[in-house]
């Protein structure tokens, strides 16, 4: 018989996920800015970040091309320390994914991170088979 005393009710669990968690406070300190990062593989990114939505674009090698998603995203933005952001969002367009940056603006860098669920057919096969 398994002992459910460590187990989280899923009440519970849906309160720690909820709009009232213990979240850090959100900043508008992005708002109306214009930031393109440029990582160390890949294509530079351009975000420009609204009241509560940021349009995310890529650019391409050809001058002043700029693929741009066809709506806003929603997204949080939390001022860790004075000119540090973390900034959260999850585009609607992509396969369940969600993005993540820590924007250190006073030293031009950033730290990104893309979490993604795995598809079906990954998710069938054992993690440490996944792992290897």
């Amino acid at each position: 018989m398994t002992d459910t005393r460590d187990w989280i009710s899923v009440g519970a669990l849906s309160e720690a996920f909820g709009p009232r968690a213990n979240l850090l406070p959100s900043s508008r300190g992005l708002q109306n800015r214009e930031l393109t990062l440029h990582p160390q593989n890949g294509s530079p990114i351009h975000l420009h970040f609204h009241a509560k939505t940021l349009t995310r674009g890529v650019l391409h090698q050809e001058p002043g091309a700029l693929e741009v998603p066809a709506s806003p995203i929603p997204y949080s933005a939390t001022e860790i320390r004075s000119g540090v952001f973390f900034v959260d969002f999850a585009d609607g367009h992509e396969r369940q994914s969600t993005t993540g940056f820590v924007l250190d603006l006073s030293r031009g860098i950033f730290t990104g991170v893309l979490g993604e669920l795995p598809a079906s057919e990954e998710a069938r096969e054992p993690m440490l088979q996944r792992i290897a």
